[in-house]
């Protein structure tokens, strides 16, 4: 795997959450507001962002034919996600309901064998 990532027991958990499904956004979201964060949705898009650059996570929307993965990185992706997440009034749970993330092999590896479930 190389250069070993910096990853907190916190981290571990949350990425284990797409261990066998992918991880919503909204998912990050909710843990974050748990974890008593003043901005969550903020932090979950720094925390994803941290992630998908490591090669950890991918990013992608659901639609019927599954996970559709995303290209972009960096800055790309950030502004992709960030544009994918202006809520519709006619559905203001779609986008973070729908904004997933695939963990990768360098992320199947981190998680630990208690975690992967």
């Amino acid at each position: 795997m190389g250069e070993q990532l910096h990853t907190s027991e916190i981290d571990l958990e949350v990425l284990s959450r797409g261990w066998s499904d992918w991880l919503r956004f909204a998912e990050v979201v909710q843990l974050f507001r748990e974890a008593g964060s003043a901005a969550p949705r903020e932090d979950s898009i720094l925390w994803v962002l941290r992630f998908c650059s490591e090669g950890v996570l991918e990013a992608g929307n659901y639609d019927i034919q599954g996970l559709n993965k995303w290209p972009e990185r960096g800055r790309e992706l950030e502004s992709r996600m960030r544009e994918w997440l202006v809520p519709d009034p006619r559905d203001p749970l779609g986008a973070v309901m729908n904004l997933m993330f695939d963990l990768t092999a360098i992320g199947r590896r981190l998680i630990p064998d208690e975690l992967q479930f």
